[in-house]
């Protein structure tokens, strides 16, 4: 959101009193929950690895009620930014919540996507473009705990490519490569759960139904790749109210990549952050021009601390 988006929300929503506007991340409730409930629909396990059951998912949900209202009880005007696998399901709890308490002075900046009709996208170029080529994946575990291991099996069978899930622990991700080689030479396509410990065969049933009644879907913008039908998340039309954008009538932006910058090639193993013209020199993590400098977890991030 440009400044002049947040000065024109503050002088839409203005009365008598002047309210001031407070933009508040999702981050800052989970750091508040205890640690034994917190980043549940993360890890879905407690920390002797057992089975995730009910009763922990119901307490994580009753720690999102109590934080997150608990931020909001103050005068003024409140909206949560936060996106990815570990927010999903805390913003339907909370959206949920704040409508049965008939809450009004909150809004949400929605910015989820839906991971899954990007990745058939990428494995369509890959059968339509000769130089563009996929050999395997290597399936995000946090995203996995919540679809599960089957909502991967037509990868292997459709577009004869491997798959693993993997957790993010150094050795979770050697043994997550090795396992995808050894598929690849043998030339034996299969989805291979290796994140066991966290991810089911069904994923977390709980927050995926908690997904469904709180989000819908519509076309979505994908850097390097385009517009992707059905991968960007909106709230359905009983949360609209809730949704920031639609609430204040924000206009629409349109996203302008530097003209120098690469990182959709990157994004899509075309070339090396390397191979940019900006990397080190224009683009730094202190001076990010694309997104894959911004994030700590990007290539040119990670090509930058190590490979320069």
């Amino acid at each position: 959101m440009k400044p002049e988006d947040i000065k024109y929300l503050k002088k839409v929503y203005e009365d008598d009193k002047d309210p001031e506007v407070y933009f508040l991340a999702f981050s800052m409730i989970q750091s508040e929950i205890p640690l034994a409930y917190r980043d549940f629909e993360f890890e879905m396990f407690n920390h002797k690895d057992i089975e995730p059951t009910i009763d922990k998912f119901n307490n994580y949900v009753k720690h999102i009620k109590k934080y997150g209202l608990s931020y909001v009880k103050g005068k003024g005007f409140y909206i949560f930014g936060g996106r990815g696998s570990g927010k999903s399901s805390l913003i339907c709890v909370l959206l949920k919540e704040l409508k049965r308490l008939n809450i009004k002075n909150v809004t949400l900046l929605v910015g989820n996507k839906f991971f899954l009709p990007a990745m058939e996208t990428l494995l369509k170029t890959k059968n339509s473009k000769k130089n563009f080529s996929i050999d395997g994946l290597l399936l995000p575990g946090h995203l996995s705990s919540i679809v599960g291991e089957k909502v991967y099996s037509w990868i292997s069978k459709q577009y004869k490519v491997s798959g693993v899930i993997t957790g993010f622990e150094p050795v979770d991700l050697v043994r997550g490569i090795r396992l995808l080689i050894e598929s690849i030479v043998k030339n034996t396509p299969l989805i291979l759960n290796d994140y066991t410990r966290v991810v089911t065969y069904n994923g977390n049933i709980v927050a995926k139904q908690l997904i469904r009644e709180t989000f819908d879907t519509k076309k979505g913008f994908w850097r390097g790749i385009g517009n992707i039908a059905n991968s960007d998340a909106k709230l359905r039309e009983n949360f609209f109210n809730f949704d920031t954008e639609n609430r204040f009538k924000i206009p629409k932006q349109t996203f302008v990549e530097d003209k120098g910058c690469r990182c959709a090639e990157v994004i899509l193993g075309n070339i090396k952050p390397l191979n940019c013209g900006l990397f080190a020199k224009r683009c730094s993590p202190e001076n990010p021009i694309g997104a894959c400098m911004v994030s700590s977890e990007g290539s040119c991030a990670a090509y930058y601390k190590y490979e320069r």
